[in-house]
Formats: C-alpha cells, structure tokens, sequence
C-alpha cells in the first residue's frame, strides 16, 4: 500500500471520529438566526480602537479614547470600567473556551459579538447566548488541516473546522460581518476584519503583544492560563495584517499597532498614550 493511500485512509478515519464537531455544526445552523442583536452601523465611528489583553494594555492610558467605538477581545472586556463613558463598547470573541470562560463577566448592557473557531462543545456555547444583546456569527465549515500555516504535531490531520479567510493563498478582508470566515492564531484579525467594516478614519491596536512583552497578560485582566509566545506564528499574523493594511490604504484608513513589544513589522506604530 502506497504512503498516499494509507495517508487517505488515515484522514477519513479522522474525520469519522468528529462526530460531535458535525453534529456541533448542526445545532449552531439551527440556533444562529435567534442571535442577531447588533446592528452593524450604530457602532460605525470615526476611530475604532480593539483592545486586547497582552501586558502593555497596562500601559496604555484608556482615559485617551474618547468618542469612538471600542471593541474589547476576549479577556480585556476585564477593562471595561476604565474606558469613559462617551465611547461606545463590543465584547468580541472568537474562541470557544475564551467564551466558555469569560462570557459570564461582560455587563449585561454590553452587546456581544461571537462565533467559534471550533464546532464541538456547541451545546454549552449555546446555553450561554442571549437573544437581547448577541450577535452570533456562523461559520462557514471547511474539512481542512488543523494548522495549514504552522508545523504541528496534528499540523497534516484533516479537521471538521470554520474555514479560514483565504482564498487562493491569500488573505480576504470581510464584506459584513456575518462573512462566516475565521482567522488564524489570534482574536485581534478577526476584530481588526470587522473594524474595516466600521471605521471611517483609522482602526487603533491596543494591547496586541503576540505573546511578547513582561508577562503573558495585562496585570488588569483574568486569564487562567500563561500565554505561550509560540502559537503566534509572526510571519502568517503578518501575511493577514498585509492585507488588512492593503484593504485599509484602498478606504484611506490607517492601522495603528500601539503595543512597543509586538514582533509584527507591518501596521504603523502608535505611540502609547
């Protein structure tokens, strides 16, 4: 038997034993028409900042953003108290056990945007959405590599997954924000697709770090587990920041990356305020 063959058979093996990523699947379909509170253009603003939880959040004076619309990823909704009260503010979470985790500490005022990098564990996901004030996103589903851009002990497994924002090799910005396409490695390029959607001047990076930096997080916000700088794989972070840089140039938007210790070369640099 030939190693090309016995690699098919190995995958479809694979894929028998995702039963609970199809029937994952499945339940979301059913339920995401029900969560689809956020209307996309109250929260377009001139400046859009996306606040992020790595430790030169710490740094960063929030008391500066005044009158914009400030998008809080994962864990930094912990910050939520200190932005003042002339901005307007999203919960956005991409992750399954971030949302499992953190989802019961916004404020109940706070709109929420969600979808899954995921399909398993959809039961408990759903259990946590509320009708009033979720939006919840599907994807779109894929059978794909597990980590198309990194090595990997399951890096060669095909998986049941959402797809990826890309198309042909390269990376696609998102057309509205029920697009259905997950990014890789990080919340932040997903959040920074949907401030492309919202900004009419600039987009603003607070607090994205990629793993770098004094500490895995800010000292501000809860997070169980130490960030590991090696599942952000710079050069593929990159080859998505290029693009989002390119599709901000084409609408004369402007991406600032405020963070002093991210390894990303490609946004501007802001300088914390």
């Amino acid at each position: 038997m030939s190693s090309d063959i016995l690699k098919r058979i190995v995958d479809l093996l694979g894929l028998s034993f995702q039963f609970r990523s199809f029937l994952g699947y499945a339940c979301y379909a059913i339920c995401a028409g029900r969560y689809r509170s956020v209307d996309p253009s109250h929260f377009e603003n001139d400046l859009i900042y996306l606040i992020g939880s790595g430790p030169s959040l710490d740094e960063f004076d929030l008391l500066s953003i005044e009158g914009s619309t400030a998008i809080l990823l994962n864990s930094a909704v912990d910050v939520h108290e200190k932005l003042p009260r002339s901005n307007q503010s999203l919960w956005l979470c991409a992750d399954v056990n971030a949302f499992l985790t953190t989802a019961d500490r916004v404020p109940t005022e706070m709109k929420r945007i969600i979808t899954v990098h995921r399909f398993d564990k959809a039961l408990q996901v759903i259990r946590k959405l509320d009708r009033g004030r979720d939006h919840f996103i599907l994807p779109k589903p894929s059978i794909r590599r597990k980590y198309p851009f990194r090595d990997g002990s399951h890096s060669g497994r095909l998986y049941f997954r959402p797809r990826y924002a890309v198309r042909a090799g390269k990376p696609v910005t998102l057309r509205s924000i029920d697009d259905g396409l997950v990014y890789p490695a990080t919340a932040m390029l997903l959040g920074i697709a949907i401030a492309l959607l919202l900004a009419r001047k600039g987009v603003h990076l607070v607090g994205f770090d990629m793993g770098a930096g004094p500490g895995g997080y800010s000292r501000k916000t809860i997070n169980p587990n130490s960030s590991d700088p090696h599942r952000f794989p710079v050069k593929t972070i990159e080859h998505f920041l290029a693009g989002f840089r390119e599709e901000g140039e084409a609408k004369g938007l402007d991406i600032f990356n405020h963070s002093p210790y991210a390894p990303e070369r490609i946004l501007l640099r802001g300088r914390l305020k």
